[in-house]
């Protein structure tokens, strides 16, 4: 949960990568 925590961090409820590699996030909240 590497881009929820990241998204958390910079004050969003959470988020969730997307793509195949999980190299983008995206955020929510």
């Amino acid at each position: 949960m590497r881009c929820h925590n990241h998204c958390r961090s910079i004050k969003y409820r959470g988020g969730y990568c997307t793509n195949f590699l999980k190299r983008t996030c995206k955020c929510y909240g």
